[in-house]
């Protein structure tokens, strides 16, 4: 599909069809998003589509409304005053002009949204972040969508993952149960992985059994005491509040910096071959941690086709924690 980067005005963030006109400067703590929306065949512009910007909450699990416009005439949209982080999803629903909805980088299956497969952006105070375009199919044009294949494997939810077949190797081995109890007959893929559930996975894929008495004051309500002291005893973590690293902060995200560090640490890898192999970790406290990684073949990156990032202070999906996992032990 052939992707289109039109510089142009900005269009105005009220009316959906107006003269160009240039954008108020943006406040300090805030950024913006702009693009150009046109059809896949023609190349023209398309007016009227409703652009949103979602951020996702690893909290509430969820992607949260941030801000939307609709295009002008000239197919321009601008969506300003967004906070200053990474993580946007943007969404072209392109409905009303008789065009079909699809997500930013060219995800059309809006029914059956996988994150991990969405192209995120992220905003810093005071830019704006351009060429963030999509080229819409007609919806005249377009064949009905064939139906879904009936659930196969392990989980319903995971289907048609990139990571289904590390899912099942995580479940043939016993190191994941499933994400909701007692049925247990769904993974969750796209949610991020707390520090809990990391200690659980790492023990049950290691078969860690020995532990320290309470060496934490902050996990004794949590379901995975046992796996954290298991954890602890084994030297994996030291805690999540240094200098005193008296609490693990069990229901904390993984950030996938912290992931390299486990896995390091759990694994022994002491290897890091030529050495600052991705450019995004060289501020990262994880750097040593990420290199011996990637030259251990865990990690691939984050950007492929290219992989020369690896996005550190990204959170870990349960199916990113799968891949990891398979690739180190399977």
């Amino acid at each position: 599909m052939r992707r289109y980067a039109i510089r142009a005005m900005f269009v105005p963030a009220v009316l959906a069809i107006v003269a160009l006109t240039t954008p108020s400067v943006l406040a300090d703590e805030t950024g913006a998003i702009e693009g150009t929306v046109v059809g896949e065949v023609t190349g023209k512009p398309i007016a009227d589509v409703l652009v949103v910007a979602y951020w996702y909450c690893p909290v509430q699990v969820a992607l949260l409304n941030q801000g939307y416009r609709r295009t002008g005439a000239d197919g321009r949209y601008l969506i300003d005053d967004l906070p200053e982080r990474d993580g946007y999803y943007v969404k072209f629903s392109g409905e009303r002009s008789g065009y079909q909805t699809e997500w930013y980088d060219d995800w059309h299956d809006v029914d059956n949204l996988m994150l991990h497969m969405l192209t995120s952006v992220e905003v810093t105070a005071g830019s704006v972040v351009d060429g963030i375009d999509a080229a819409l199919t007609d919806e005249s044009s377009s064949p009905p969508p064939p139906p879904p294949p009936p659930p196969s494997g392990t989980f319903s939810d995971d289907d048609g993952s990139v990571f289904e077949a590390d899912i099942e190797w995580m479940a043939e081995e016993g190191i994941t149960k499933g994400c909701n109890p007692p049925a247990n007959d769904r993974f969750c893929p796209d949610g991020v992985v707390t520090r809990g559930q990391m200690a659980a996975f790492l023990v049950r894929a290691l078969g860690l059994v020995a532990d320290l008495d309470d060496p934490f004051t902050d996990d004794d309500a949590s379901i995975f005491e046992a796996d954290v002291e298991r954890l602890a005893a084994a030297g994996i973590t030291k805690g999540c509040n240094p200098p005193m690293n008296d609490r693990f902060c069990p229901d904390g995200v993984v950030t996938r910096g912290q992931m390299a560090a486990f896995l390091v640490r759990a694994l022994g890898y002491a290897g890091v071959g030529a050495g600052d192999l991705f450019a995004d970790d060289d501020d990262s406290i994880f750097a040593n941690d990420i290199d011996r990684l990637g030259t251990a073949g865990v990690t691939k990156g984050c950007n492929p086709p290219t992989n020369d990032r690896f996005c550190p202070t990204g959170h870990v999906t349960r199916a990113q924690m799968a891949a990891f996992l398979h690739r180190a032990l399977g």
